[in-house]
């Protein structure tokens, strides 16, 4: 049975998701609400070509938040895209800046189109703490911004397939 998280606090990890196989949110904190939504989304974006930086997704982010993040070269990207559009102020950083930090909507921006793209190795982009850490910063929605093409990485190791599983979870469960 697929089951959604329409709650804050997500928490993504240890073997496949969780070690239930579920997203779940802590039901105290049900009620909190951005005008973006709520839950898990991803965010396809189609490149071809990036390495550690993706204007594409960058561009997307900064649209998502005027309608209501993985490298360095991208949290320049996004900062650079997100000042011209007027949204300097958003705080924009690297998985690790934002651990123990909190806020209501996380964009986590994956910047590489593909794994034969992959600037140093699939642990690394695929790390399941980066993206347990990403994702449970959302106190109500967790964004996953990234090339479709990331689902579709092939895996030659049984760790590899560990790796690239809770990306592959997450944009099954996630919402639109």
């Amino acid at each position: 049975m697929r089951r959604r998280s329409r709650h804050s606090a997500i928490r993504l990890a240890r073997s496949s998701t969780t070690p239930d196989n579920r997203l779940d949110g802590l039901p105290s904190l049900a009620a909190q609400k951005t005008a973006l939504g709520t839950g898990l989304r991803f965010l396809p974006v189609g490149h071809v070509g990036n390495v550690a930086a993706a204007p594409e997704e960058a561009e997307r982010v900064a649209r998502e938040i005027r309608a209501s993040g993985p490298y360095n070269m991208q949290v320049r990207r996004l900062r650079q895209t997100l000042q011209a559009a007027g949204l300097a102020n958003v705080p924009v950083g690297t998985v690790d800046k934002f651990q123990g930090r909190e806020a209501p909507v996380v964009f986590y921006s994956m910047a590489t189109s593909s794994a034969e793209d992959v600037p140093r190795t699939l642990d690394f982009l695929f790390s399941r703490n980066r993206v347990n850490v990403a994702v449970s910063r959302a106190m109500c929605l967790a964004c996953i911004v990234a090339s479709p093409r990331l689902l579709e990485s092939r895996a030659r190791t049984i760790e590899q397939m560990r790796l690239i599983n809770p990306l592959c979870r997450f944009a099954e469960m996630a919402e639109g």
